[in-house]
C-alpha cells in the first residue's frame, strides 16, 4: 500500500458522460429507467464435477487475513417449484450494432454509460470499441495480451466509473488497465496466483472478485482496490473452487464445484459469513445469478434454472421455473425484470433467450437472439451485449420489454 493512489476513473476522464449518445432503442414515453447500480457477476474456472450427493455435511471455512473462520452449513432447501413446459416461441430481433473481427470472442464486457465495449478473443487480444456512432462502432485500442504470456482472456469487467478494466486470462494472473483514455489502456499491474475465470467489481469499484486457482487455494477471493495499484486480498470464500459468482448489495452468491450454491454476508468483506444453501446446481455448470435488490435468485439444477426468493437467506423459498431448453443462467437485468440465459455447455445451438421474470412465480420468454454464451448489460438495462463467435452483437432491450406490456 505504499503507492501512492492513482485518481479514479471519474476524475481522470475528460468525457462529459452527459453528451455521449444514447445508442438503445427507447420505448414509449422515454428512456427506460432502473434502480441504483449494486449488482456485479463473476464467472470463474470450474475445476471439476463434483459428486450430486456432496451437499456439505461438515463445517465450511472463509479465511480472513489467512486465518480460517468455520461456520456450520444450512441443511437442504427443498425443491417444490413445477418444471414448465416451453412456453410459445419468444420473439427475435436484429441486433443494433454488430462488432467484427474479435477471434473467437471468449469474453465481453460493457461500459456502464452504454458508450465502450470490450471483446476478448482466443487470439490473446483484447478490443476496446468505441459505440458513439451506431452506424459505425470504431475500435480505439487494441490490448495484446501475449506479451504478458497468460494466455487468452477468459473473463473482462469494467469498473463502474468505466476507469478501469479487469482481465481474467484463461491460465496465469488478471490484469488490470487503466482506460479511462479508451484509447489508450494502461496496464496498471497483474494479481497473480492460478487461473481466473471472470471477474466483477463491487458497485462502489472498490472490492474485486476473482478466482484464486492456486494449490490450497481454489476458491474467489475478494480484493481491496483502493489502490489499483497495489491490491490487497482481503478474503477467500474456502468451499472449493467456484464457477460463478454474483455480488448484490452486501451479499455474494457462489455456485461450487459440489453442485452447492452458497450465499454469503461480506457486510465485512474481510470476514465473510456463510447465510444459506441450495443444493443440486447441474454439474459441470454450477451457474448462478443475483438481483441487485438481493431478493431474488436464479439456479441452473439438473431440471432447468430455478428460481428462488431469499429474503430470508437461511431459507431460500422456490417460487418459479425455466425449462431445461432455457439453457443455463447468465444475468439478471439491472432492475430485475428480465434474466438472460444461453446454451448449456455443449448445447451448440448459439442462441441467447430472454425471460420476464418480473413475476417470479411464472416466468415468460419473451425473445431469443443470436449468439452466446457472453454477456454484459450496460448499467440501466438498455443494451445488452452478446458474443457470437467472431463478433459482439448489441442489442436494445426494450423490444423485449415491450412484449411484457
Amino acid at each position: 500500500m505504499g503507492n501512492p493512489t492513482p485518481p479514479r476513473g471519474h476524475s481522470r476522464n475528460g468525457d462529459d458522460r452527459s453528451s455521449i449518445p444514447d445508442v438503445s432503442q427507447k420505448p414509449p414515453g422515454g428512456r427506460l429507467r432502473t434502480t441504483a447500480a449494486g449488482l456485479v457477476v463473476l464467472a470463474l474456472t470450474g475445476c471439476g464435477v463434483g459428486d450430486p450427493s456432496s451437499a456439505p455435511t461438515q463445517p465450511v471455512e472463509a479465511t480472513s487475513g489467512g486465518q480460517p473462520v468455520t461456520m456450520a452449513p444450512t441443511p437442504a432447501t427443498t425443491l417444490d417449484a413445477p418444471t414448465p413446459t416451453m412456453s410459445p416461441r419468444p420473439g427475435s430481433y436484429a441486433p443494433l450494432m454488430t462488432l467484427r473481427g474479435t477471434a473467437e470472442v471468449s469474453a465481453v464486457a460493457l461500459r456502464a454509460d452504454g458508450r465502450v465495449v470490450a471483446s476478448a478473443g482466443r487470439d490473446e487480444t483484447v478490443r476496446l470499441w468505441d459505440l458513439a456512432n451506431p452506424g459505425k462502432p470504431m475500435v480505439t485500442a487494441t490490448i495484446d495480451l501475449s506479451q504478458l504470456g497468460s494466455g487468452p482472456a477468459a473473463g473482462l469487467a469494467f469498473s463502474p466509473d468505466g476507469g478501469l478494466l479487469a482481465v481474467a486470462t484463461s491460465e496465469v494472473a488478471v490484469h488490470l488497465y487503466e482506460v479511462s483514455d479508451w484509447h489508450h489502456p494502461l496496464h496498471l499491474t497483474s494479481i497473480e496466483g492460478g487461473p481466473g475465470g471472470q471477474v466483477a467489481f463491487s458497485s462502489d469499484g472498490l472490492l474485486l472478485g476473482t478466482a484464486a486457482g492456486s494449490p490450497g487455494q481454489p476458491a474467489p477471493t475478494l480484493w481491496d482496490l483502493h489502490n489499483p495499484l497495489s491490491p490487497t486480498p482481503l478474503a477467500t470464500l474456502a468451499t472449493g473452487q467456484a464457477s460463478r459468482v454474483a455480488f448484490a448489495k452486501q451479499y455474494a452468491l457462489t455456485g461450487h464445484s459440489d453442485r452447492v450454491a452458497r450465499l454469503w454476508s461480506l457486510a465485512d468483506p474481510a470476514a465473510p459469513v456463510l447465510l444459506g444453501s441450495i443444493p443440486g446446481l447441474r454439474a459441470g455448470e454450477y451457474g448462478v445469478a443475483i438481483t441487485r435488490s438481493a431478493r431474488t435468485v436464479a439456479v441452473r439444477l439438473d431440471a432447468g434454472i430455478r428460481l428462488f426468493d431469499v429474503a430470508n437467506p437461511s431459507s431460500p423459498v422456490a417460487r418459479g421455473s425455466l425449462p431445461p431448453e432455457a439453457g443455463t443462467v447468465a444475468a439478471f437485468s439491472p432492475d430485475g425484470v428480465l434474466l438472460v440465459t444461453g446454451d448449456s455447455a455443449g448445447a451448440g445451438r448459439n442462441t441467447t433467450l430472454i425471460y420476464d421474470v418480473s413475476n417470479p412465480a411464472s416466468p415468460r420468454a419473451v425473445a431469443a437472439l443470436d449468439g452466446g454464451p457472453h454477456f454484459a448489460f450496460n448499467d440501466d438495462g438498455t443494451l445488452v451485449a452478446v458474443g457470437n463467435r467472431t463478433s459482439v452483437l448489441i442489442y436494445a432491450t426494450a423490444p423485449a420489454r415491450a412484449v411484457r406490456t
